[in-house]
């Protein structure tokens, strides 16, 4: 079965860029999650391109699997790369 794109966790390929949109987007929240992918747990990453802002991302998988993946959250305003 394809994953539908609400059925997906919306993700950036940087820090700066999550956090330009979630200053841009306060509902979103202060936080960011910074996550570690690894090959073959039953991820599916979209990539959008022209269709999205740069660098984004859509996440498709578990999301038990998703939040094990999760390395460290991260208040946006005192966030480094």
């Amino acid at each position: 079965m394809t994953p539908r794109i609400h059925e997906g966790l919306s993700a950036f390929t940087t820090f700066e860029r999550a956090a330009e949109t979630a200053r841009k987007f306060p509902p979103l929240g202060g936080y960011i999650a910074r996550v570690r992918l690894v090959a073959g747990c039953g991820f599916t990453i979209g990539e959008w391109g022209t269709r999205g802002p740069e660098g984004h991302l859509t996440i498709f998988g578990d999301a038990l699997m998703l939040s094990q993946a999760v390395v460290d959250i991260v208040l946006v305003n005192e966030g480094s790369t």
